[in-house]
């Protein structure tokens, strides 16, 4: 039981490090996001989903992860992305679209 406790606590550690670098990912999305919206830019990027895909995919083979599981993870993460945020704070500042 011991053993299993210890490793329970490295996977909690995992977990979170995965929780920290998606809540990293979601700030740099919502940097694009609010230039895509100054700029007037369309939020979905296709090519950019495509490219994104692929190198999960590859990544995905390479780690021996079903291919499935990762697919339908990064459509959760895509969707997630490009959810509407009305409300943007730069440099401290609330600016509303």
């Amino acid at each position: 039981m011991k053993k299993i406790k210890c490793l329970r606590k490295k996977i909690d550690c995992v977990d979170k490090n995965i929780l920290k670098l998606l809540a990293k990912r979601f700030v740099l999305t919502d940097k694009i996001g609010v230039i895509k919206k100054l700029e007037n830019i369309n939020i979905e990027d296709k090519s950019r989903e495509i490219e994104i895909l692929e190198k999960f995919e590859k990544n995905a083979e390479k780690l021996n992860l079903d291919k499935n599981f990762i697919i339908n993870l990064l459509q959760l993460i895509l969707q997630e992305s490009k959810k509407d945020k009305s409300n943007f704070f730069i440099f401290g500042k609330v600016i509303r679209f």
